[in-house]
């Protein structure tokens, strides 16, 4: 049996990081598994169905965030272009896995990232996205 403090402590994570992310955390920290194992993120995973954790796209989503789907259905782009404004800091984008899948943070309608043809709208010469404070009501932040 895994301790409940270090499944506390992942449920904790999952908020902020990926699995592959909690698993690096958990060795840092020099904690270990019920079998006395480094934690790996396939360890992690395990734990996290078996105690029944939401996983980090649910939590993602919960706080409103998008897929690059809805975000080109909303802003009136392709996927494509979703990720490329999010690549020249265009849009927020939150990984949920370790292959890079993200989801994306929908910004307020006078913030919104618009595409522009020509000379002007080179993304080089845009402004990156400006800070503004999150709807997601429920953020957690963790200092290790």
């Amino acid at each position: 049996m895994t301790s409940d403090d270090v499944i506390r402590r992942i449920d904790q994570l999952l908020d902020r990081h990926t699995e592959d992310e909690i698993a690096n955390e958990l060795n840092r920290q020099r904690l270990q598994s019920g079998s006395k194992l480094p934690f790996t993120m396939k360890r992690v995973v395990a734990l996290r169905r078996t105690y029944k954790l939401r996983c980090r796209f649910d939590r993602l989503r919960a706080r409103g965030l998008h897929t690059a789907d809805e975000m080109a259905d909303e802003l009136g782009v392709c996927r494509q272009t979703i990720r490329i404004w999010h690549k020249h800091g265009l849009l927020k984008g939150y990984n949920y896995t370790c292959k890079g899948e993200k989801l994306y943070e929908l910004p307020p309608q006078k913030l919104r990232p618009q595409k522009q043809q020509g000379l002007w709208g080179k993304l080089t010469k845009r402004a990156q996205c400006s800070p503004f404070t999150s709807h997601a009501a429920n953020e957690v932040y963790l200092e290790a």
